[in-house]
């Protein structure tokens, strides 16, 4: 908000917003807390934030951009989901890379699904560890379990799926 006081004054009120992960697909563009969309550079030093990739349409503009994106509903699962899952991998000593909700919509029951890709903190690496969640099912607990007997057993590359209720699939990358 842009103000003026006579006879020389200039009023400038303006919110800081800090990033909390970047929007898949859109390079440089991160969103805050609330899913208020911004450009990153050259505001901000490079940051090492999630990625959320939603299923969006390439819009003419930023302003459509962020029209779209504050009535996605896959957005809004996004912003609730992602300081648990922050809180979740820093527990479990890893990065959370991205969260892909692209696909919990789809058109064929079968394919809904969310993935998580996960990363070591201490490894130079780019090994990641992808979680697959179908998109109706997807339980907090479970996946706490899930982590902790993975972790236990130290941190493997690879592809956990836990898309059928009561089958759990894992598969290590060598």
């Amino acid at each position: 908000r842009v103000w003026r006081l006579l006879p020389g004054t200039l009023g400038i009120e303006y919110t800081l917003r800090v990033p909390v992960g970047f929007l898949g697909g859109f390079k440089h563009v991160a969103f805050d807390k609330e899913g208020n969309l911004f450009f990153l550079l050259p505001f901000f030093p490079p940051k090492k934030l999630p990625q959320i990739i939603l299923d969006l349409q390439r819009p003419a503009s930023f302003d459509k951009l962020q029209e779209e994106v504050s009535q996605s509903h896959e957005m809004k699962v996004a912003l609730r989901m992602l300081p648990i899952l922050k809180a979740f991998a820093a527990r479990h000593k890893m990065i959370l890379e991205s969260v892909d909700l692209s696909k919990r919509n789809h058109p064929n029951i079968f394919r809904r699904e969310i993935i998580f890709a996960f990363s070591p903190q201490l490894s130079k690496e780019k090994e990641l560890l992808y979680v697959r969640c179908h998109a109706q099912s997807l339980s907090m607990n479970r996946l706490r379990k899930v982590f902790a007997y993975l972790c236990d057993s130290g941190f493997h590359p690879g592809v956990v799926d836990m898309r059928y209720p009561s089958i759990v699939l894992c598969t290590k990358c060598e």
